[in-house]
């Protein structure tokens, strides 16, 4: 060699088959395999599902999911709770009898998700559904 040289390593994480890091498993005492994570900790998610939503899969209080919804006289305030480094979508459709059903994107919130309210406005009287859902 006749001048410095430099080299970046890049390391992968270890995945189970659905994406989720072994390590992440092996924080919360889960098995790092795919068992682990389709541990239940009764909150209706699977240990995988709340990697990606950044909850902990080991305690029933920490999921994304909805805890208010008002009705105003123009839009709906809608509340959650969920984690702080999943991207957080609330979207909305007004009819769940159609095949597909089409969701609009209302909110989006990126992380560090401290926003865990949005004001709806512009509803009127009909049918509205909401869902919450987070990606990594």
């Amino acid at each position: 060699m006749d001048s410095a040289r430099s080299i970046a390593v890049v390391f992968n994480a270890d995945l189970v088959a659905n994406g989720v890091p072994k390590w992440w498993l092996a924080q919360y005492g889960l098995t790092p395999d795919d068992s682990g994570a389709l541990y239940s900790d009764g909150d209706g998610a699977l240990a995988w599902q709340e990697y990606y939503a950044d909850t902990d899969p080991t305690n029933l209080a920490s999921a994304l999911r909805f805890v208010s919804l008002s009705s105003l006289t123009n839009a709906v305030r809608l509340g959650w709770q969920g984690g702080v480094m999943a991207t957080q979508y609330i979207e909305s459709c007004s009819n769940l009898c159609t095949n597909p059903v089409t969701w609009v994107a209302v909110f989006t919130n990126p992380p560090p998700t401290s926003i865990t309210n949005h004001l709806d406005i512009g509803t009127t009287n009909s049918p509205r559904f909401y869902r919450i859902r987070a990606t990594r």
